[in-house]
């Protein structure tokens, strides 16, 4: 573009974003409702933003490989999804135990690399984790809400109940609970499962506040867990002393009458 023989923008998604802003434009110089200034952003969404949502309901975070329910899905306390087997694997090289080739490579590239190292940091064991049941849907393209019929990817949001890990759309659940949040809801709306004590997991949020308090959320309970594992540490270490205390040989002690015996000697 601009008049030099260039290309001319052809992609609908453009052309359709900037024909709306065209038309709903307050500052109107035109009798077809509106202009576009130079400065002028289209503020719908991008490619690149619906490519991301797609590739975040459909591989792995981990490892970009395809995720597939019959495989297994795992969701962390921040709401990314994971292959099952592939995050287990994960946490257990960590731990310094590898079961296969593959997954050696896969933890050593990982850690080895500074953005996905700091992408993970949240994951320390199996606790941070647990499995969740998406629906595939009709088309099987992708998942969908079980009570709704909406795609993962349409951009609603999406939660996980626990502890059944029923993944559905926050709408259905908020219906279930009477129009309130989706926290009180008291059953599952997928398979009436009691809920938890816990809130609903949001799935794939973009939210920024929901981000902030997921991931609060986490490193409260990681030093919780740390807190813990400090108090267990000790406990362990006085009961390991007082073994070894039993076990040493005690030093024999002389009765009351040896003793005057060996002092009358003396």
């Amino acid at each position: 573009m601009g008049l030099d023989g260039g290309t001319t923008a052809t992609r609908s998604d453009i052309l359709r974003g900037a024909s709306w802003a065209l038309n709903t434009a307050e500052a109107s110089r035109s009798t077809r409702g509106g202009c576009i200034g130079s400065n002028f952003v289209h503020k719908g969404e991008t490619v690149e933003r619906a490519v991301a949502r797609t590739s975040a309901w459909s591989s792995c975070a981990l490892t970009g490989a395809e995720l597939s329910a019959a495989r297994g899905v795992c969701a962390c306390r921040l709401g990314r999804l994971y292959d099952k087997q592939t995050i287990v694997e994960f946490i257990l090289g960590k731990l310094g135990k590898f079961t296969t080739k593959e997954s050696t490579f896969m933890v050593a590239n990982v850690l080895g690399d500074e953005e996905k190292s700091k992408a993970t940091r949240h994951l320390r064991s199996a606790k941070d984790f647990f499995d969740v049941h998406p629906t595939q849907s009709k088309d099987g393209d992708g998942f969908e809400c079980p009570i709704r019929g909406v795609k993962a990817t349409s951009g609603v949001d999406f939660v996980a109940m626990r502890p059944c890990g029923c993944v559905l759309s926050a709408a259905a659940v908020k219906a279930v609970a009477g129009g309130r949040d989706a926290a009180t809801a008291k059953t599952c709306p997928a398979c009436d499962a009691p809920s938890s004590s816990e809130h609903p997991l949001p799935i794939n949020s973009k939210d920024p506040d929901v981000l902030r308090a997921l991931r609060a959320a986490c490193e409260q309970i990681h030093e919780v867990e740390a807190l813990a594992e400090q108090e267990a540490r000790k406990k362990r270490h006085k009961k390991h002393r007082r073994d070894r205390a039993t076990d040493e040989p005690q030093p024999k002690r002389l009765s009351t009458t040896a003793a005057q015996s060996s002092s009358s000697r003396e």
